[in-house]
């Protein structure tokens, strides 16, 4: 993917490997901390050591800033602020409670880093499929063992599927064309046995995206074979957890025994607005950071909106919600770049776009790390965008030699 070539031990590569650690480690680490504060500390350890690695070399290097990695930098830059701000107040949280926002910069930061990366070094396309496979097993733990944990409020399922929406652009774009169809089939049952109707809601509008995807790079075979395995997987997943799925749209639209709607989302999103456009200088510049946990924490015992425009309203204020707009429209922007520079790589675009609008809206991807796989997605079709730019350019030198000589030789 890339003009220079790559050693095997760069920060780069380190940093690939480390976070197939921490997916390692979700195997053997529980996700109950309730017994112990501590117990997911070598996890949270490396993920900051990942952060570190990110930003030593993005500002130690030289950059190559564009619309989407300004914006990103711009939504890092206030979530750092607010953070300072909070620790210099006199308020106190658990220390505990400050990882939600290390995983904030974490995602973003891998955004820019993985772009810069690119543009130096070659993408470990065998480090990248072991991130992959590490996750979705990662994953299909989490689903087996969410049953045991009462801390899951909202019931049907487990938060873990929704990076599974993520790895689909990614399996298509680092896979071999024979395991891709195999690969995105497991990701459809993961997805199904979680329950969770935003990450359905948000396979069944990508698939569309999907098969156009694989119609492309395939042979005609080959997209049946794939089609007849997804259908399938799709149809297993149906006949085992088919009624479950049922009673979770139904409870959406006809709303619980307590007269909410969404798993409780109908009161807790119009406690968090009601509060936050009340609020005199907090409608500007928000509550500050823990906001939204404080408020929430008290009455429905969760700790965060479930949706990334309220959460950040009410965090940051409508300071927050220009510099989040200004993101996610320009990432939009980068279609009509991909669809110059990148062609083949557009429903890759759509696929990984219409995935985070749907879990922004319906769960939240700001205070997850694993928003992580959508920022290496977005990284990836900057670059391809960027050495569009530059075969693009080369090519039409090449045109006017071709041209400049032909017309001497005359």
């Amino acid at each position: 993917m890339q003009r220079k070539t790559e050693s095997k031990f760069t920060v780069f590569n380190t940093v690939l490997m480390l976070l197939c650690v921490t997916n390692v480690l979700e195997l053997f680490l529980p996700r109950d901390e309730t017994t112990n504060s501590f117990i997911r500390l070598p996890i949270q350890l490396i993920h900051l050591g990942i952060i570190g690695l990110m930003w030593r070399s993005i500002l130690l290097k030289k950059r190559n800033w564009n619309q989407v990695t300004v914006n990103t930098a711009l939504l890092v830059s206030i979530v750092v602020i607010y953070i300072i701000v909070f620790i210099f107040g006199d308020e106190s949280v658990p220390l505990s409670a400050y990882s939600q926002y290390i995983r904030t910069i974490e995602w973003l930061s891998v955004l820019i880093y993985f772009y810069e990366s690119l543009l130096r070094y070659s993408l470990n396309l065998f480090l990248m499929r072991w991130y992959i496979i590490t996750y979705i097993i990662s994953v299909l733990k989490q689903l087996l063992e969410a049953s045991f944990f009462d801390r899951e409020k909202l019931g049907g399922g487990d938060t873990a599927s929704f990076p599974l929406l993520f790895l689909i652009p990614l399996i298509l774009m680092c896979f071999y064309e024979r395991w891709k169809s195999v690969a995105i089939g497991f990701a459809c049952i993961l997805i199904m046995i979680s329950l969770r109707r935003t990450t359905i809601i948000g396979l069944a509008l990508c698939l569309p995206f999907i098969f156009s995807y694989l119609k492309t790079k395939l042979k005609s075979y080959e997209v049946i074979g794939s089609i007849i395995v997804i259908i399938i997987a799709v149809g297993f997943a149906w006949s085992k957890f088919g009624d479950s799925l049922v009673t979770r749209f139904d409870e959406m639209f006809q709303g619980r025994d307590d007269g909410s709607y969404g798993s409780g989302r109908s009161d807790f999103y119009t406690l968090v607005w009601e509060t936050w456009i009340k609020g005199n200088l907090s409608l500007l510049f928000g509550n500050g950071v823990f906001g939204v946990r404080k408020l929430l924490l008290a009455k429905f015992s969760i700790i965060h909106a479930h949706n990334d425009y309220l959460e950040i309203a009410y965090t940051f204020g409508l300071l927050g919600l220009t510099i989040w707009f200004g993101f996610i429209v320009s990432i939009w922007r980068t279609k009509a770049l991909i669809k110059k520079y990148s062609p083949t790589n557009l429903n890759i675009f759509y696929i990984n776009f219409i995935s985070f609008i749907i879990i922004t809206l319906a769960s939240g991807c700001l205070l997850r790390v694993t928003t992580i796989p959508f920022s290496m997605v977005v990284a990836i079709l900057l670059y391809e965008v960027r050495k569009g730019k530059r075969l693009k350019k080369e090519g039409e030198q090449q045109q006017l030699a071709l041209k400049y000589n032909t017309a001497m030789q005359n």
